[in-house]
């Protein structure tokens, strides 16, 4: 492959197109971006209503993530962390869980004393000492797999800590219930958990995105343009406009790679639903996730963004965010009251006067990692000899593997790019 002065055309605006682009700029390479939506960001922006920052479904960064360190100045993010540990919800009452990745012993004691089984609290410091124990957390990808609820109780831990913890933590993690997610994604989790902490950045998790566009030379990215066809050295748009290329490099979402490349489509996922609300009074002053323990409940988590990062909300109000996963088939108004009608059993009448500011329906939240999806959890960027692909469905099904696959599409091109010119 020659590039024969030509562009490289990364296709989506995500964080994994963003970094490939990047990447291939920092290579030498003359880049174009295109971006079907707004603007940048892919799942990964920011809307400001009312004086509000509601992201576009509740996300967080984890400051233990080892890739994006390398492409972002996480201190001009200026991050604030959620309160380690969380708030469990079960039996009509409110738990404060102490932080369980660095002090297992004493979060399990406020879970369960004095009833609880006491060989579960050694069981989580083995659990902490063994992911930890690999300086890259990625090695933990590389183990033999099952699903993360088999792994939980092939480490022997209790029903109770099984059911009361661990389930409803990690259902908003994998964004499923039954915990049928690879084992391999628990640990890597657990991992990053243990070696850094949820933070939200002040200007929102657009900031992320909009960070590393701006290291990218003006010009280079071209938003609200549709790409409907791709074959070697050529991209069509919508428009009927085509552009030649030296290379392709589809960094769309799963659904819309499988279109472009052609490739099998019978994919899944999951999703998730937001509401925000505006509250007057903060229902809980932590700074920390609420943890919905009944699992047959519409509510899968709560937290106030506000309480961690003062910057998402007006002053004297507070931002609400309020997380439901699986099946999208009630309208949003009815999902609304739904919600509304569980929390007034948390909170009380307060709720009622709770202002919804906005709903976010995210069909495609998340790649499917279950064990045979996760087989191969790093997916090769060639696809052919000029055309190739990166996305979290690539890697880990996170941020920083968004970011990681970006890298590795990039790596490819440069290499080939070389190779040809020798």
């Amino acid at each position: 492959m020659s590039s024969s002065g030509r562009e490289i055309i990364v296709i989506g605006g995500g964080l994994a197109g963003l970094t490939c682009a990047l990447m291939l700029q920092k290579g030498g390479q003359k880049i174009q971006l295109i971006e079907a939506s707004e603007r940048i960001g892919g799942r990964v922006k920011t809307d400001q209503i009312d004086g509000f920052l509601l992201d576009r479904g509740f996300q967080v960064f984890q400051s233990s993530y080892p890739t994006a360190a390398k492409w972002l100045d996480l201190k001009s993010l200026n991050l604030r962390a959620f309160r380690n540990g969380c708030l469990l919800r079960k039996d009509d009452s409110f738990k404060v869980v102490a932080d369980p990745w660095r002090n297992p012993l004493d979060s399990l004691r406020s879970i369960f004393a004095p009833t609880g089984k006491l060989s579960d609290f050694s069981k989580v410091a083995r659990f902490r000492q063994r992911v930890r124990s690999e300086k890259d957390p990625y090695v933990l990808l590389e183990s033999p797999q099952t699903t993360a609820i088999e792994r939980l109780h092939q480490c022997g831990f209790s029903t109770e800590i099984i059911e009361d913890f661990f389930k409803p933590f990690y259902s908003g993690v994998f964004l499923e219930k039954e915990l049928t997610t690879s084992s391999r994604m628990l640990d890597f989790t657990f991992s990053m958990f243990s070696r850094g902490e949820a933070t939200l950045p002040a200007d929102g998790m657009e900031a992320i995105p909009r960070q590393l566009a701006k290291q990218l030379h003006p010009g280079t990215i071209r938003t609200q343009t549709t790409v409907s066809e791709i074959r070697d050295g050529l991209v069509k748009l919508d428009d009927g406009r085509s552009l030649s290329c030296a290379a392709i490099v589809v960094a769309t979402e799963m659904p819309a790679a499988a279109r472009l490349l052609q490739a099998d489509s019978s994919y899944t996922y999951r999703s998730t639903r937001c509401v925000y609300f505006d509250a007057g009074n903060a229902p809980v002053e932590s700074p920390s996730i609420v943890l919905n323990c009944d699992m047959n409940s519409i509510v899968n988590s709560l937290c106030c963004p506000s309480r961690v990062q003062p910057s998402y909300a007006p002053e004297n109000r507070t931002l609400v965010s309020v997380t439901s996963i699986g099946p999208l088939d009630r309208s949003p108004h009815d999902h609304v009251e739904a919600v509304r009608d569980e929390l007034r059993e948390w909170f009380g009448s307060d709720v009622d006067r709770w202002r919804p500011l906005s709903t976010y329906n995210i069909p495609y939240s998340l790649p499917d990692q279950s064990v045979a999806n996760m087989e191969q959890i790093v997916k090769t960027p060639r696809v052919t000899d000029t055309i190739y692909r990166c996305g979290d469905y690539c890697d880990t099904r996170s941020i920083d593997g968004a970011i990681r696959s970006g890298e590795r599409a990039a790596a490819a091109v440069l290499a080939d790019l070389k190779s040809a010119s020798s």
